[in-house]
């Protein structure tokens, strides 16, 4: 008799403090529809701008002259020619480490704005001593099961 009483006594005292959360209303079908955010069309035609990143620390050390930059990995993303409008203002520049990872950074931003959240450029080990520098594109991959994502992949 001494265990259901204290069990009485123990739901008495939780009730009171349960009860917001038992009496919150349940989201229906609509409202989560409606708190799903849709990335709209038109942000895939945004440029990208100098504002979307920091501007690059101050290169202390070697520096060099950036003769070409290739593009790889891009392939089905985006075009080779809207990428280099990314970066063309480095053509002829002497740029040191963080310069160039700057460009890799530009080319991240406007992949971003472009839609491919999970995508990202970055520099591969490579030999720069004549000035040809080479942006790996990594596009990410969404899995959905459902209709809901499942995992995100590089």
């Amino acid at each position: 008799m001494k265990t259901s009483f204290k069990k009485m006594l123990a739901v008495f005292f939780m009730v009171p403090f349960n009860a917001p959360l038992l009496m919150a209303a349940q989201p229906d079908a609509g409202q989560l529809m409606r708190d799903v955010q849709i990335l709209p069309e038109t942000s895939k035609n945004l440029p990208v701008t100098r504002e979307d990143i920091p501007p690059p620390l101050k290169d202390r050390g070697v520096t060099i002259r950036v003769n070409s930059i290739e593009f790889k990995g891009y392939t089905g993303l985006v075009d080779r020619k809207e990428l280099t409008k990314v970066v063309d203002y480095a053509l002829g520049r002497q740029l040191g480490f963080n310069g160039l990872q700057h460009l890799a950074d530009r080319v991240t931003a406007y992949l971003k704005n472009r839609g491919y959240i999970i995508s990202y450029a970055y520099l591969p080990e490579q030999d720069i001593t004549e000035g040809q520098i080479v942006i790996m594109i990594q596009p990410g991959k969404l899995e959905m099961v459902d209709g809901k994502p499942k995992s995100y992949r590089y």
